[in-house]
């Protein structure tokens, strides 16, 4: 089965302002979200809430032999693949939240 959404660890890798940037466009919508101890949430963002952050961000899209690289930027050279389509969404929209 493939992953359809990004963990809490994933998105306990962000900064703090990064993590105000994710909820400024997940909080009015409604998405899947895990709590430790029901005062903190994090927002589980699915493969199609990733691309629809990303919108016009992505630049290249790559699949070969099943492993996923994706880019938002036009440096192609520091492409990662990796086995989940999940993940590589998850590597462009910390990318993005970078900017």
């Amino acid at each position: 089965m493939f992953k359809q959404h990004i963990t809490k660890e994933q998105f306990m890798e962000l900064s703090d302002e990064q993590k105000g940037k994710l909820w400024d466009f997940a909080n009015p919508k409604k998405y899947l979200v895990a709590s430790d101890d029901r005062q903190t949430i994090y927002p589980l963002l699915s493969i199609g809430q990733m691309i629809e952050f990303l919108g016009i961000n992505i630049i290249y899209l790559e699949n070969e032999a099943n492993w996923w690289g994706i880019k938002t930027t036009e440096d192609l050279q520091d492409i990662e693949p990796v086995p989940e389509l999940c993940d590589a969404l998850w590597e462009a929209v910390k990318e993005v939240l970078e900017k």
